[in-house]
C-alpha cells in the first residue's frame, strides 16, 4: 500500500519527501518502493526469489550499478537498507548477515546477487 500511496502523491509532495528524508530524486524512492512491494508479494505467496531475476528492478545510481546487479534480490535488500533509519538499518543488516551466515554453506550466495564485498556495500549506506 505504501508503494501505491507514494506513487499517487502529487509530484511536488514526492519530491519533498525524497529530498527531506533521502536527499535523492523522487523517482528512485518510487522505484525502490515498487521493487520492495513486488518482492514482498512474491514472498507472501510462497514464490521463489533465489536465483530469479526481479520483475521490477530498482533504479540505482551509476556508481551502484557498477557494483550491484539490480536484477537480483540483493538489489532489493540494498535499497531496503537505504530507506531505513541508521538504527533500523543496522538491525536489518545484522539480521541479514546472521541469516546468510546460517545458510551460506547450503546456498550459492551469488544466486542472490551477493558479491564478495556485499557487507561493505551495505555498511556504506547510512
Amino acid at each position: 500500500m505504501l508503494s501505491k500511496l507514494y506513487k499517487n502523491l502529487k509530484e511536488e509532495d514526492k519530491k519533498e519527501i525524497a529530498k527531506t528524508y533521502y536527499d535523492i530524486p523522487y523517482t528512485y524512492v518510487e522505484s525502490w518502493l515498487r521493487t520492495l512491494s513486488n518482492v514482498r508479494n512474491i514472498c507472501a505467496h510462497f514464490g521463489r526469489i533465489y536465483n530469479k531475476n526481479l520483475n521490477f528492478k530498482p533504479m540505482l545510481f551509476r556508481n551502484e550499478r557498477k557494483m550491484i546487479n539490480n536484477q537480483k534480490v540483493f538489489a532489493a535488500i540494498y535499497v531496503a537498507k537505504r530507506l531505513l533509519t541508521k538504527q533500523d538499518g543496522d538491525r536489518f543488516q545484522m539480521s541479514f548477515e546472521a541469516l546468510i551466515d546460517e545458510y551460506e554453506e547450503h546456498i550459492d550466495i551469488s544466486c542472490l546477487g551477493l558479491k564478495e564485498n556485499w557487507k561493505d556495500l551495505l555498511y556504506s549506506q547510512k
